[in-house]
């Protein structure tokens, strides 16, 4: 659903905009907790000991991560315009997949 905000642009709803702003948020902690894991054994460790394998952790985190802070900002009556949700949703991936991306090139 969408609103007029005043300068006659469309918002969207807000819970709508809070979860397309948790995702991004969400997409740039994926990446890190990728780095930290990757970097830090005892974070991989910790991850295994209580998810039984560390993608199940990773997923998981992600999950809460994104499922946090869409109610915090939903609760806080946060309202986006579609372009600039779209905006969260490319700028999140692109950094989240590009942060993951240089890792990758730095340890080849």
């Amino acid at each position: 659903m969408t609103t007029t905000d005043q300068s006659g642009g469309n918002m969207l709803d807000v819970k709508t905009s809070s979860y397309a702003a948790a995702y991004g948020v969400a997409a740039i902690f994926n990446a890190i907790l990728v780095l930290l894991k990757e970097n830090i054994p005892a974070v991989h460790d910790i991850m295994v000991a209580v998810f039984w394998h560390h993608w199940i952790a990773h997923g998981v985190l992600d999950l809460i991560v994104f499922f946090l802070v869409g109610i915090l900002m939903a609760r806080r009556n946060y309202q986006i315009s579609g372009a600039t949700a779209g905006d969260y949703l490319i700028w999140g991936t692109i950094l989240g997949r590009g942060i993951i991306a240089r890792f990758n090139l730095i340890m080849l």
